[in-house]
């Protein structure tokens, strides 16, 4: 009797753009059970405004369904729902206006205790072909889920008081050029485990170039294992947030790539703290820890020459406050330190506040024991320039803001030297390096603690990168210290 009656409201109660089949259907009237065998879900992308939607499934267990609330409250409550085997395959449409976004029409309050989902699949595509994500081996639990006829149309169609979920082999091509590996992550509301991550370009360098019609970074991004303790996920005003008190990053490799032969990119690039405040979600990351970690940044010179290349060994420190609350006060807050091309210490302390129209910021760092000739495998395709001498210490402060940065240099320094090349990079330009090193103090008309002092004074380059800005303030005060009156400003 009831089966039946089940299957009728099935077949004439789901949308049109909703079809489900199945082998079997089993009903316990006295547990209040039901158990579906193979069901098959499809959605069509007629009323899904996100596209086509296909599951299909071993089997469905809906287990304790409470009558008597149904009836007397008009209330549907489930103790627990049980997803076996699902592949879920999703097919995503093109953006479309919110106008044309249809409603769900849910009639009934709808409570689930625990929704499971057992060994499931995940495989998506977006219809413009340049995105897609695969994931294996999914497991799922949540509980204290419920929707009604008005949460179920927000942005978070449900709400719920635990997650903990697990998947393995996550493969999601991200745009047209960057592929994104995960082996395993899992996530519950004592910790999230993320273990071999890795962000690459597809392409190899040089076919990479011959792809682009302007300067972009080839990405090399390995990620052995990150955790974070604690972690809090919540929605409030239909947004969804992330808290987490500790974080902690250890072993990442970053190799960076970029042909200089091409012409550069001239779109705007926003600082930090916009880009964060832009999120289409809400972060709160209390500290970051940071420790074995690489970074190398290479340079193809025009004209085809060798790339030259920056490295950071050991990179080590943590960053705080990472927040894009609008009720966030305090300062985002990092502090770094490396080895810079495997012999100086490099050190960079940065803060910024988020909400800070302005985006200003606040760099200061130093740099101790540098043997400046290491830098020439850089310094000499990129500058055409060859260098030589030792910094003993580097000390420096920026104060800037999306437009102009300002600050002071003080170096303590000897033997101080630089060579021109010529344009094919072979042989110095001696007459013009001779003409320069007349204007360049060596290190030896220093005051009395050693130290030469300059200032700084830059204008932003709107359509590079923050660390772009970083380097040319850092460059102009190195000049002014090396080439100036090496005193110190009373301001």
């Amino acid at each position: 009797m009831v089966k039946p009656y089940l299957e009728d409201i099935l077949e004439k109660k789901l949308p049109g753009h909703v079809n489900l089949d199945y082998s079997s259907v089993e009903v316990n009237i006295f547990t209040g059970s039901i158990f579906f065998s193979t069901p098959s879900i499809s959605i069509s992308k007629e009323n899904q405004h996100s596209g086509a939607l296909t599951i299909d499934l071993e089997e469905v267990e809906i287990n304790d369904i409470d009558y008597w609330n149904l009836i007397v409250n008009q209330k549907l409550d489930i103790a627990e729902v049980i997803f076996s085997r699902p592949q879920i395959v999703f097919e995503k449409s093109e953006a479309v206006a919110e106008k044309d976004i249809k409603d769900v029409q849910l009639l009934k309050t709808t409570g689930i205790e625990t929704i499971r989902i057992k060994n499931g699949s995940i495989k998506a595509k977006w219809r413009n072909g340049k995105r897609n994500l695969q994931i294996d081996s999914l497991h799922l639990k949540l509980t204290g889920g419920e929707t009604d006829p008005e949460i179920i149309n927000a942005k978070i169609p449900f709400r719920f008081a635990f997650l903990y979920y697990g998947f393995k082999n996550l493969r999601s091509t991200i745009n047209k050029f960057e592929e994104l590996k995960i082996k395993e992550t899992t996530f519950s509301d004592q910790k999230f485990t993320l273990a071999d991550l890795s962000l690459n370009t597809k392409l190899s360098k040089d076919q990479l170039s011959t792809q682009i019609s302007f300067e972009r970074d080839h990405i090399g991004l390995k990620l052995p294992m990150l955790h974070m303790t604690n972690p809090i996920l919540y929605y409030e005003q239909d947004s969804l947030f992330i808290n987490v008190p500790n974080t902690d990053i250890n072993g990442l490799s970053v190799d960076i790539f970029r042909d200089k032969n091409l012409p550069d990119d001239m779109t705007y690039k926003p600082l930090y703290a916009k880009v964060l405040r832009n999120l289409p979600l809400r972060i709160m990351l209390d500290t970051i820890a940071i420790s074995k970690s690489t970074v190398v940044y290479e340079e193809e010179a025009r004209h085809k020459t060798k790339a030259g290349e920056l490295r950071f060994e050991n990179v080590g420190g943590q960053i705080t406050n990472v927040s894009n609350f609008s009720s966030q006060e305090k300062d985002l807050e990092i502090s770094l330190v490396s080895s810079l091309m495997g012999k100086g210490r490099l050190a960079l302390n940065w803060a910024f506040n988020v909400n800070n129209p302005n985006q200003r910021f606040v760099a200061s760092g130093s740099l101790l024991d540098f043997d400046i000739s290491s830098l020439n495998d850089f310094l000499e395709p990129n500058l055409r320039v060859r260098t030589e001498g030792d910094i003993q210490n580097l000390y420096f402060t920026i104060d800037g803001d999306e437009h102009t940065a300002v600050g002071d240099v003080k170096m303590r320094y000897h033997d101080f030297k630089f060579s021109v090349m010529e344009r094919d990079k072979l042989r110095v330009n001696k007459l013009i390096t001779l003409i320069g090193n007349l204007f360049v103090d060596d290190g030896s008309r220093a005051d009395e603690n050693g130290y030469r002092y300059g200032t700084l004074q830059v204008e932003r380059h709107q359509n590079k990168s923050f660390f772009n800005y970083l380097w040319i303030s850092l460059q102009d005060g190195m000049l002014d210290v090396l080439s100036g009156n090496g005193k110190k400003e009373t301001r």
